[in-house]
């Protein structure tokens, strides 16, 4: 028994953007609950603390190499060109949300350079200008809609292990208030979130929906997670309190024995889409039973939104969480987003590897899928947290199927920009980890891979239309 409530706390870190197995190991066997537990917790502890001091070092390494380069722009001009070119980097990633909310356009001289005074911003420009150097660099107001955002229960308490541990380390990186969040839970979490999506640059609309609960064959309820399993109702009503900012998807279990009346009544409401949690319902959806439940929301138009990869946020059946679960709703005429790039790993080793071939069979699988199935389509949701970041160096290149690609988060689940793109230069990472709406930081970040030009910002209206 305490073997498994361990086991459960290391994948509540997974989903939390730690890579935790200890699977079959003598350190799992040996430990009592509570050093289980504080074990994990250590873990998170250590890895922050190493992760700060790693902060507090390059800020100063970042002070110094500010005054030097203060101090060599007045003794060589052969340094323009480099200097311009960070200049314009640091423009294109490092604005501060002052300038992005008033709708300034910054150049390269006018980068987030804060440890230079206003002369030597002009004494760049004047580089700049004499050696004809680069040219302006305007930040592109990138207008996107969120495709993957959950609503959480109405009985969330934040109670559960991990979500003290989230809330810990990532309350602060998500703009989040953590003691309205604890004294007024679901309430503290809509108003929260609502903000968020309205003070967002980038992000006009958040599609946003629950989780069902599990029900067997017969349609009788076997679980509803306290915390995930928000019911549609309450989507529909955050909906109705935020209409410029939400798009309301429903999630209805086909094991509902009234499922299609569920959906009729749904669509007739203005819901304008679905997801499918299958794993966590441990149903098979190429099961032939399910077939009225997929042409209904073919002929309806509505398209769904499906999980397809490791999940760790709830208990799953991970036979159910391959890609070749999609082929009886594809086949039907289903218009599918499949979730998160069908990400997932083998274990703790291969999650963290950026070898292709340690990728999974879903990924490579999708890719060509992509290509073959029109109503077939990806979204990026998730894919920063550190055991999914790893395939965006890889994604970028496959530029064949980025018209098929939709920009998504998976708001709340934390990320760590710091941790998860490694791949990355430091300081593009600690530019990012500056922009303090998470819902613009994940934009930005994906800009740095995708460019912001690219189409992985308007393809929702593939799926959604203009909204």
């Amino acid at each position: 028994m305490f073997r498994n409530g361990f086991y459960n706390a290391c994948e509540g870190l997974e989903a939390f953007g730690f890579g935790v197995n200890l699977r079959g190991g003598k350190t799992a066997t040996n430990m009592t609950p509570n050093s289980a537990r504080a074990n994990a917790a250590n873990f998170g502890l250590n890895l922050a603390r190493k992760t700060e001091t790693k902060l507090t070092r390059a800020n100063l390494a970042e002070q110094n190499a500010r005054v030097n380069l203060s101090s060599n722009l007045r003794v060589s001009k052969t340094a323009a060109p480099k200097t311009l070119r960070f200049c314009q980097n640091a423009s294109q990633i490092c604005a501060k949300d002052k300038f992005a909310k008033a709708g300034v356009n910054l150049t390269a001289s006018e980068a987030n350079l804060g440890g230079f005074s206003r002369g030597k911003l002009n004494e760049i420009a004047a580089i700049e200008s004499e050696f004809g150097g680069l040219q302006s660099s305007n930040l592109t107001q990138i207008k996107t809609v969120d495709i993957h955002s959950h609503l959480l229960s109405a009985d969330v308490k934040f109670d559960r292990f991990y979500d003290k541990l989230a809330l810990a380390f990532f309350a602060k990186k998500f703009d989040i208030n953590r003691r309205e969040l604890i004294k007024n839970g679901f309430e503290g979490y809509k108003s929260n979130f609502a903000r968020l999506i309205k003070n967002s640059n980038f992000v006009q609309k958040s599609v946003v929906f629950g989780v069902d609960a599990k029900f067997d064959a017969r349609g009788n309820l076997v679980h509803k997670d306290k915390t995930v399993c928000a019911s549609n109702e309450d989507v529909f009503a955050f909906y109705e309190q935020n209409p410029s900012e939400v798009v309301p998807f429903f999630s209805v279990n086909p094991n509902r024995k009234d499922a299609l009346n569920l959906i009729e009544k749904y669509h007739k409401m203005g819901f304008k889409g679905g997801k499918l949690l299958h794993s966590y319902w441990e149903t098979d959806l190429n099961d032939k039973r399910y077939e009225p439940y997929f042409r209904l929301l073919s002929e309806l138009r509505l398209p769904l939104v499906i999980h397809v990869g490791d999940e760790n946020s709830l208990a799953s059946n991970k036979a159910l969480e391959s890609i070749e679960q999609l082929k009886s709703p594809l086949n039907l005429g289903c218009r599918i987003v499949c979730a998160h790039m069908g990400a997932s790993s083998d274990g703790a080793f291969t999650a963290l590897s950026r070898d292709p071939e340690k990728f999974g069979a879903n990924y490579f699988t999708l890719l060509g899928w992509l290509r073959e199935f029109d109503g077939l389509y990806a979204d990026v949701s998730a894919l920063l947290c550190i055991n999914k970041a790893r395939i965006l160096p890889h994604l970028k290149t496959q530029t064949q199927i980025h018209d098929k690609i939709l920009f998504g988060t998976d708001f709340p689940v934390p990320f760590s920009v710091i941790l998860s793109s490694y791949d990355l230069p430091f300081r593009e990472r600690l530019a990012l980890n500056r922009i303090q709406n998470p819902l613009d930081r994940y934009v930005r970040a994906m800009s740095l891979y995708f460019g912001e030009n690219s189409p992985i910002f308007s393809n929702y209206k593939k799926i959604l239309g203009e909204i």
